[in-house]
């Protein structure tokens, strides 16, 4: 076989035709980008998040600490917390506040307190209280409690959570949405004046909605 070298231009059109990458060519995807901390019982005043890589893709799907890692780039629609409870979704409690009533309370003492910040290279783009004002994309939204009389002895309360999807919540829209570039800093931070504690340890998640901005192949 002779030793020929194609032109510039032939090895465009070979990519073009037959190439596995597509040259210049990026795609757009829908791509929730997630993180999480641990929530300690005893609470915290300040947690931040998508600083570190980690294995565990339960609790996060970071590929890079504090950026996106080059070619990527992140289009950034909106943002989603979650508190993980220890609970189930239903219960029967002999001790009223020790199953998921205390779950409900934690939601509660957590996400009507607080407040989220986003920071991207040295500008802040969000400042937001309380925790709660970003919905949760995920798990339960609402709840119901039925209280059952019953002997002294053993009284009890029934919990009965209202299990529906939180999509339909939505999520916190940001207007206008925001292009974060590859290799761009940025720092989300969750932090209150005084440490809310709570019924047990847990994690707070929290979501990054939007598309992934990546080349094609």
């Amino acid at each position: 076989m002779p030793n020929i070298s194609p032109s510039t231009a032939a090895v465009a059109e070979l990519n073009q035709r037959y190439g596995t990458q597509l040259s210049g060519k990026d795609e757009v995807i829908k791509w929730p980008y997630y993180d999480s901390a641990a929530y300690p019982m005893a609470g915290s005043t300040r947690l931040q998040y998508f600083q570190a890589v980690t294995t565990n893709l339960d609790n996060s799907n970071v590929e890079q600490a504090a950026a996106f890692p080059a070619p990527k780039k992140f289009f950034l629609r909106g943002l989603g917390t979650f508190l993980v409870g220890a609970a189930f979704p239903s219960t029967t409690e002999a001790v009223a506040g020790t199953g998921l009533s205390a779950r409900v309370n934690d939601n509660h003492e957590v996400m009507t307190s607080g407040r989220l910040a986003l920071l991207i290279g040295n500008k802040q783009y969000l400042f937001a209280a309380p925790l709660g004002i970003i919905p949760s994309p995920v798990m339960f939204n609402g709840y119901a409690a039925i209280a059952l009389a019953q002997a002294a002895a053993a009284d009890a309360t029934t919990i009965i959570a209202n299990q529906t999807n939180g999509a339909d919540r939505g999520s916190f829209v940001l207007d206008p949405p925001l292009l974060i570039d590859s290799q761009i800093n940025f720092i989300i931070t969750t932090e209150w004046t005084t440490a809310v504690a709570i019924s047990a340890a847990t994690r707070l998640f929290v979501y990054m909605l939007g598309q992934m901005i990546r080349p094609a192949q």
